[in-house]
C-alpha cells in the first residue's frame, strides 16, 4: 500500500469519525430536547393541579382591589417560619413560597406546628384566579392620603386601627377589626375626598424556596 492509500485511509478514518461525531451531537440535541419537552409537560400539568387545588377551596369571601379580585381559602394559613409535621393527617397541602409556608387544613386549627418564628395570624392565604397563584393578604389598607390628612383622624372616624403611617411620603396602613370589612372600607375610604386611593396590601409574585 502506497503513501497516497494510506493517505486516503486516514482520510476516511476522519470524515467516519466526523459522521459518528456528527450523529452523536443529533442525538444527544434530540434527547435533550425530548427530556426538556417531558420536563415541562409535567412541570405544566403539577402546576396545573395545584391551580385547580388552590381554585377549589378558594371558597371565601371575594375582594378587588386595582382591577384583581383575590378569593380568600378559609382553610389556609399563612406561616412565617414553622415545622409542619409531614404525617398530620389535618393537613390537605403545603407549600413554601418565598419567606412563607402556606397550609391548607382540613379542619382549621388543629395542626400540629413546631417553632413559629413570628405571630402572621393576620396574615390571610387567598387565591388569585388571574394569576393562578396563592398569594398573602396582610389584612391591610394601603391609604395614599392627600396633603396634610392626618392617618389617625381617618383611623378614628372610619374604626380603623392605624397599623403604619409614614407621614412624609402620606402613605398609611389600616386594619379593619374583621376581613369581612375589607371591601367595603376600601370602597368607603376611596370615596373620601381626603384619599387620593385605598387598596388591599397584597403579597404576591413571590421568589419561590428551592
Amino acid at each position: 500500500m502506497g503513501v497516497g492509500d494510506s493517505g486516503e485511509m486516514m482520510i476516511m478514518k476522519n470524515c467516519n469519525f466526523i459522521g459518528t461525531n456528527k450523529n452523536y451531537i443529533s442525538v444527544t440535541a434530540v434527547l435533550a430536547l425530548v427530556c426538556g419537552v417531558l420536563f415541562f409537560n409535567l412541570h405544566q400539568s403539577a402546576f396545573s393541579q395545584e391551580s385547580d387545588f388552590l381554585a377549589s377551596h378558594a371558597t371565601g369571601l371575594e375582594i378587588t382591589s386595582q382591577g384583581s379580585t383575590y378569593k380568600i381559602i378559609p382553610n389556609g394559613r399563612v406561616l412565617n417560619s414553622a415545622v409542619i409535621d409531614p404525617s398530620d393527617p389535618n393537613i390537605i397541602w403545603t407549600s413554601q413560597v418565598g419567606a412563607f409556608n402556606f397550609i391548607i387544613e382540613s379542619i382549621p386549627g388543629r395542626s400540629f406546628l413546631q417553632a413559629e418564628a413570628s405571630n402572621i395570624d393576620d396574615y390571610i392565604l387567598a387565591y388569585n384566579p388571574a394569576s393562578d397563584k396563592a398569594v398573602v393578604l396582610t389584612g391591610n389598607i394601603a391609604v395614599s392620603l392627600g396633603n396634610g390628612i392626618d392617618a389617625q383622624t381617618i383611623a378614628n372616624e372610619y374604626n380603623l386601627t392605624l397599623v403604619h403611617d409614614f407621614p412624609s411620603i402620606k402613605r398609611a396602613f389600616f386594619k379593619p377589626s374583621n376581613q369581612s370589612q375589607l371591601p367595603s372600607k376600601i370602597t368607603a375610604l376611596n370615596a373620601d375626598y381626603r384619599v387620593l386611593s385605598a387598596n388591599l396590601d397584597v403579597i404576591e409574585n413571590f421568589r419561590r424556596a428551592h
